[in-house]
């Protein structure tokens, strides 16, 4: 199974499945991994679930009830000894180990509790992931990291608890609430960092190859897969992602110009010729690894 390629198709059908785009990435852990098979785990589970939810519950009582089938009976929890393991990350590994990061542990609640008619919303605050419930009895903020249910009007407190520092929110909360696209985003940041924190940076790029689908706006992404091509030997990939960059800054005049970075005059803006264009630190860094691809490509060739 090719994961990118079913990533990008899953990604830009006018639905995505957040599960489904969840359990593709885990191909960065097993390039064999069968999605349909956890696919059907999940409804197993929803199934499970939906017989042991009380009648008629309504209020705070349907994510309780919630909490306590999917932590206290099926005891899945928060991986609170080896948090920056990368299983966290992988729903097929949430699934098989029944740990997990605040944010896959989210996943696995939403999607079952969608299968239940339970709506729950991401909630991505700096620093912890939780999910929001809401119904015309109120409105209440669920951890199934910590399992704990809070309600909203709490936010503030309960995260300075979990943070261990001060929380004072500039916004609403709802400006907190995630999409699928930044949902999954962030699912991968977290990949990423551990990754690069690791030194692992072929699983990095991976990660990162299906970061730039995601958010193919965010140069930023486009420059670090293009200097961990780099550093693996894969020059012309490497050149692909700076020429992204390089358009996306509107800088693309210098990548084009391919003239060693040491006689590199400072362009003359056409609409204000009077001022003197000269490159950042970070771009004259990047013209000097340009310029080094370009010179191993034509001594290859």
């Amino acid at each position: 199974m090719n994961y990118l390629n079913a990533f990008a198709q899953e990604l830009n059908t006018p639905s995505p499945q957040l599960e489904r785009l969840a359990l593709i990435i885990g191909g960065i852990d097993d390039l064999s991994l069968d999605i349909e098979i956890y696919l059907e785990q999940i409804e197993n589970l929803a199934r499970q679930v939906k017989r042991r939810m009380p009648v008629s519950a309504h209020g705070c009582t349907v994510i309780e009830a919630l909490l306590s089938i999917l932590r206290d009976e099926m005891d899945f929890r928060g991986n609170v000894a080896n948090y920056y393991e990368p299983a966290n990350s992988f729903l097929h590994r949430v699934l098989d180990r029944r740990l997990g990061l605040p944010i896959t542990l989210s996943v696995l609640y939403m999607v079952i509790g969608r299968r239940l008619g339970i709506r729950l919303e991401g909630m991505g605050f700096p620093g912890h992931f939780m999910l929001r419930y809401e119904d015309e009895e109120g409105s209440w903020l669920l951890d199934p990291f910590y399992g704990r249910v809070v309600y909203a009007t709490m936010a503030e407190e309960y995260l300075a608890q979990v943070l261990q520092q001060r929380i004072d929110f500039q916004y609403p909360l709802d400006i907190y609430r995630v999409t699928t696209h930044s949902l999954i985003l962030r699912l991968l940041n977290n990949l990423r960092t551990v990754y690069l924190a690791n030194e692992v940076y072929d699983q990095a790029t991976e990660v990162l190859n299906f970061m730039v689908m995601v958010a193919p706006e965010e140069d930023t992404l486009w420059r670090e897969r293009a200097l961990l091509r780099f550093q693996s030997g894969q020059f012309l990939g490497a050149e692909s992602d700076l020429r992204h960059f390089f358009y996306q800054r509107q800088l693309l005049h210098h990548f084009v110009e391919n003239r060693p970075v040491g006689i590199l005059q400072p362009f003359i803006l056409p609409e204000v010729e009077s001022v003197p264009f000269r490159p950042s630190g970070e771009i004259t860094e990047l013209l000097l690894v340009l310029d080094h691809i370009r010179t191993s490509v034509a001594r290859l060739n």
